[in-house]
Order: C-alpha cells, then structure tokens, then sequence
C-alpha cells in the first residue's frame, strides 16, 4: 500500500473580479490545472475528517473512493493510498446556476482556473455567443475542467435583452453608461443576432431559428420575459422591459422538451413567474424583481411594487409540485448600496419557495466573478443561516445543474469530487476563501496559478 502524505496548506485565491474580461483583462495568463499521478481505479482511503451531509457536519473516521465514486466508509479490499485530512471540513463542490462566463476561448484559461481555485466545479452559462462556445466546448468536462451546461444563445424580443449588452460589445461600446445612452441603437442592431441571441416575433420566425439551434446542440435553452405584462410586439420603451411575445413561451417549451432539452426563463416580475410556471418551464434565471429600485440611470427603470414582485404562496406550491428552480443571484448580496424594498420582497419570496418546499438554486451573474463572494457577504447580512447557504450552493445547486448525477452529495455512490476546508464554514463562512484538498472526479486536483 502506499502511504500519500499530503500538504494542506491552503490554496492562492484570486484576486477581485473585473470588469466584462474582454476589454480589461487584469489577470496573468494562468498555469493549467492538473492532477496527482494516480488513477481513478486506485482504492484511496481519507481519513480523519468532517463530512457535510447538506445539514451538518459528521466526523467519520475514513471514507474510500475508487472509479471516480465514494464507496462509503466500509473497507472495499485493498487500499492503494490514504490522505489524512487532519480533522478538517469536508463539503461537495460548489455551483454556479447563472453565469456568462466559458463563453469563448478569450480568457477561458483564466476563467477555469478562478472557478477551480475557489471550488465551484459546477456552472450554467444561461447565455453565450454560440460561435465561441463551440471553440471550447470540449473542455467542459473532466478531471481539470469545470463542469458546465450551456445554453448558448437565447430567444428574446424586437430590441429586448441582451442585444443592448452584445451588440454593444460587437460595436466596440463598453461602458455601462454609454450603452444606456445608446441603448435604442445597440438594441436595433443586428451584429450580434443569431450567435449571441435570437429574435422571435411569431411561430414562423421561431421555427426558422429552431434549425438553427439544433445545428449548435445547446445542452438547454435560454427564454428572455421581462416584464412580459408590459409586452409590446414592436419592442419595449426602456432598458427594463422586453423580451419574447409571452404567447411564444409555451412554444418554445414545447419544441425544447420534445428535443430533450431543459428551459430556463429570465423573469423580471411575477407575471413572468407565472408564464413560466403556466408553460411549464424549467428554470428561472433570477426572481421577480430581484434588481427593485436599482441603483444610477437603471433606478427609474424599476418602479415595482409588491403586486408586481411577490411570488403568490399558491405560485410557490406549483413550482414545488413541476420541479421548477428558482435561481438567486449571488452578486446582489455582495452590494452595498441595494434597496430596502429589493432585500425585503426577495427574503419574502425566498421564504415562500421555502415553504412551499420549491428547488432553490444560486448563481454569480457577474462576468468574472463566482458565488463566492456573495455567499460570503450574505453570512454576514443575514437572514439566512450559513448553513442554509452552504447547502444551497453545495448540494441544490449542483443538482439544479446537473440533475441526472449524482452530486452534490458525499454519501456511498456520489461522485468523488469534494473540497477540504481548514476550518467550519458554518461558524464562518470565509473558510470558503481556504480550500487546502480539492478533488475531482476521484483525483487530486492541483490550481497553482
């Protein structure tokens, strides 16, 4: 048998996330992860260490891994290496539910290494330009990639989300400001339409992009409603509003599950909760209202109350009952300058999935960033538990992500990917910040930058 002694001196973290990476890129090129030399058929025995059980943490004296699966902590025959874990805090890996990173080969080193870095092994790309998807895809999978599900391009509305946001990157517009000022020429645009996004008015415009989509294999399909109540077919007024023609959602969904394929549907109130629960979606990229009372030049574009924002206890119970994930966006806990009305109606609403026994799910919607940082500030802001977010990041976001596997978990016939902490990320959530063992896949997983 051999004997592996490992060092558990915690791992560099990257620094803060920039600005969108394709016009300010502020990291060295990143050195490729890579594995310890031994193989996934190897029985590996971790000793002495707490285990997360999506509630508490249990110390077990060993637990064993061989072909990439925990085994349990039963001897399985003959033990090729032990790792003793030296008391510390084991968790499954985190995810990230909406992100817009792994979007093309342009700094794609770099985004993989800052989510392996800081543990999330799991990410949804609710939108991306389909031609640089296709540049990296076969990197999406593996013992040294992040695992990622990518919707590629999404349908949306005449002059709707996101062609403000591509287009302008296209057009060579970058400042936030600038695109606000310019938002009626970027959203006319066309640079970026059928790779970034595509535009749907009716059924016949929507069967014509559909073959568009089945040549780009999306592993699930992206839906723009924002604020669908205030639909108009020749587009919207503001940055706000826009999207598809809610009448088209259900379409979509249907020709989307008939191809095997999973819909997530941005929603902007609880009108668009409601479309998408009526049209049996899948996922929702963020809830009603989560942006309320925005902050500069977007704050007179969110003039919401309580009738447009809360999710209905009623609306909760059916998102329960179709298995709809509802996604919460990590980057807003981390603000500091978020409105009262905007904390109150999404604890509200949070509370009500909760009850409801709803699948909850979070996500980064920060280009650069990971959950990380949001979870962190969210501990400490409360009104959640740090266990409820541990658990919403390690065990119901993986699943929401990948819900045919087994992750998420560290029970007997998980996959062997899990992270080793120095210390209680239940006493303190920045233990996420020192992550000293990271495997994946049943390997050790080595992040040097």
């Amino acid at each position: 048998m051999k004997q592996l002694l490992l060092s558990l001196g915690g791992a560099a973290v990257l620094a803060a996330a920039c600005a969108h990476a394709e016009f300010q890129d502020r990291f060295k090129p990143a050195t490729a992860p890579s594995i310890e030399p031994w193989t996934r058929s190897e029985t590996v025995a971790f000793r002495n260490a707490f285990w997360f059980d999506g509630r508490r943490f249990e110390r077990q004296a060993v637990v064993y891994t061989k072909d990439g699966r925990i085994v349990g902590a039963r001897t399985p025959g003959r033990v090729d290496r032990v790792v003793d874990l030296s008391g510390r805090y084991v968790i499954p890996p985190l995810g990230d539910a909406h992100t817009h990173v792994f979007d093309g080969p342009f700094r794609f080193q770099q985004q993989r290494a800052k989510y392996l870095t800081e543990g999330v092994f799991y990410a949804l790309t609710t939108t991306a330009p389909a031609s640089g998807v296709t540049k990296i895809r076969s990197e999406f999978a593996g013992p040294t990639n992040v695992d990622v599900v990518n919707a590629q391009a999404g349908f949306t509305g005449p002059k709707s989300h996101p062609a403000e946001i591509y287009n302008a990157y296209a057009l060579g517009v970058f400042d936030w400001r600038e695109q606000h000022r310019q938002f009626e020429r970027l959203r006319s645009s066309s640079a970026a339409a059928d790779d970034a996004f595509f535009v749907v008015r009716n059924e016949s415009e929507l069967a014509q992009k559909w073959r568009l989509v089945e040549l780009r294999r999306p592993d699930m399909i992206k839906v723009f409603l924002r604020s669908s109540e205030r639909f108009h077919p020749e587009g919207p007024s503001n940055l706000a509003d826009g999207g598809i023609d809610p009448k088209l959602l259900p379409v979509i969904v249907r020709r989307a599950h008939a191809a095997g394929l999973r819909v997530a549907v941005a929603n902007s109130s609880v009108i668009d909760f409601q479309a998408t629960l009526a049209a049996r979606g899948d996922m929702v990229t963020h809830l009603p209202c989560y942006q309320s009372g925005g902050i500069g030049p977007y704050q007179e574009l969110f003039p919401d109350t309580d009738a447009t924002c809360m999710v209905s206890p009623a609306d909760a119970r059916r998102a329960a009952r179709q298995g709809v994930v509802s996604t919460l966006i990590t980057s807003e806990w981390a603000k500091d300058d978020r409105s009262p009305d905007a904390i109150r109606r999404e604890v509200a609403n949070i509370r009500t999935l909760q009850r409801a026994g709803a699948k909850i799910a979070l996500g980064s919607d920060a280009y650069g960033d990971t959950p990380v940082a949001g979870l962190i500030a969210a501990s400490s802001k409360g009104p959640f538990s740090r266990w409820q977010l541990l658990r919403w990041a390690t065990v119901e976001t993986p699943q929401a992500i990948f819900p045919g596997r087994k992750v998420g978990c560290l029970q007997a016939g998980c996959e062997a990917s899990f992270l080793v902490l120095k210390s209680n990320p239940t006493k303190n959530m920045t233990a996420l910040r020192d992550i000293s063992t990271r495997v994946k896949d049943g390997l050790l997983l080595r992040t040097t930058r």
